[in-house]
């Protein structure tokens, strides 16, 4: 939705939100941290913009019809009957 992210540093946050571009990422269970980034987003609108347009990002890239092709792709590439050079000259 284009809104500026702040997260707590838990479960797989880390692998999709990157700090300082995507979102604020704190470290679980720190309320003053947390206040902290909150208030970063509202005294610096170029961190607010940034972080906006860098977590549309993100939530683009895992929209359904991002996706969609990417697991056609893979489903294609699993469900091929492997070729003799495929497997270094061994057929199954």
């Amino acid at each position: 939705m284009g809104l500026p992210v702040v997260a707590t540093r838990v479960g797989g946050i880390s692998d999709l939100l990157s700090h300082d571009e995507t979102a604020l990422l704190v470290p679980d269970d720190d309320d003053c941290a947390m206040v902290e980034a909150i208030l970063r987003l509202l005294r610096d609108p170029e961190v607010t913009g940034r972080l906006s347009a860098g977590g549309r990002r993100v939530a683009e890239q895992c929209s359904w019809d991002e996706t969609t092709s990417r697991w056609l792709d893979l489903l294609d590439e699993v469900t091929q009957t492997p070729t003799a050079g495929s497997l270094g000259g061994r057929v199954a």
